[in-house]
């Protein structure tokens, strides 16, 4: 991180995600860049389990293993779903940070940091009171949407989602993703059959909404429980969001939870675009994965 000041170093420490290490290396491979930043990651629960699991990631960018998964058996033929839109491969670029500045061994700064921080917070509630109490609505990522028309109204494209998946192009199943937005219960996507799937960080699906929407809740009917997931909201186009990074913070998250789970959306968020993370799947016979029949936005 750097900044003009010590002040703004510091704050940036504080606000902001490392940017992208292709930004200044366009020869690093992507799945480097991912996985240096999940690393980096804001959130410890996003982070690596153990040393271990690093090592095995790197291992797998390195080409010296391949992660542990086999093609999923045959799900149910589709009823005519929906061609999925190819999401593109391309790197967002991101602004070249600021120059490192040498801090100074004072303590002013610190105090500084604090009082600024402090002030910032005061300010960011009293908007969003001011906002929620006039019927603003936000135009962020994460803002809360009070004047779109809900997500049930909108009309989605489907696009599976899995950029840690060293083979390209990055798939997860693509040819069953309407199955989920077909409105049979008979039909389903499911994930590949994983032999140990806590190797990965995740897969899941992308929605692509028609305009933005009012996002409240997302409701996953799967095959099984004991599977986590999280939900996370865009206002940029899907395709441009090629990285778990590029999503920022998940909106809601659930663990362990039944076949049929709804993640609540609290207060709700203007959304151009919808991810279904699953970051665990159930136990089968031949080791995990998942089979999903619909996914419904509201």
């Amino acid at each position: 991180f750097g900044g003009e000041t010590d002040v703004a170093t510091a704050m940036a420490r504080l606000t902001t995600s490392p940017p992208s290490i292709r930004a200044e290396r366009p020869d690093v491979p992507p799945a480097l860049d991912d996985l240096v930043h999940r690393c980096l990651a804001r959130d410890p629960a996003k982070r690596f389990a153990s040393a271990a699991a690093v090592r095995h990631a790197l291992d797998i960018v390195g080409g010296t293993v391949a992660p542990r998964h086999r093609p999923a058996a045959a799900a149910t033929p589709p009823a005519a779903p929906r061609p999925p839109t190819s999401a593109s491969t391309a790197p967002v670029a991101a602004a070249s940070p600021a120059p490192r500045r040498k801090r100074r061994g004072s303590w002013l700064w610190v105090l500084l940091v604090v009082i600024v921080a402090a002030a910032a917070g005061v300010g960011a509630y009293l908007f969003v009171r001011d906002q929620t109490s006039s019927g603003g609505s936000g135009s962020g990522t994460n803002g809360a949407s009070t004047g779109a028309p809900p997500a049930s109204q909108a009309s989605a494209t489907v696009t599976d989602f899995d950029p840690y998946d060293p083979d390209t192009p990055k798939t997860e199943n693509p040819e069953a993703v309407g199955n989920v937005v077909d409105g049979n219960l008979t039909t389903v996507w499911q994930t590949s059959q994983y032999v140990n799937f806590a190797e990965k960080p995740g897969v899941g699906l992308r929605f692509d909404l028609d305009g933005t929407y009012a996002l409240k809740s997302v409701k996953v009917i799967a095959s099984q429980a004991g599977w986590s997931g999280s939900i996370y909201v865009s206002t940029k186009d899907g395709t441009s969001l090629t990285t778990l990074g590029d999503w920022g913070e998940a909106v809601a998250t659930g663990s362990d939870v039944a076949a049929t789970h709804q993640f609540t959306v609290e207060p709700s968020r203007s959304a151009r675009s919808v991810l279904v993370w699953f970051t665990k799947l159930p136990n089968t016979a031949d080791g995990q994965s998942l089979a999903v029949s619909e996914v419904e936005l509201a």
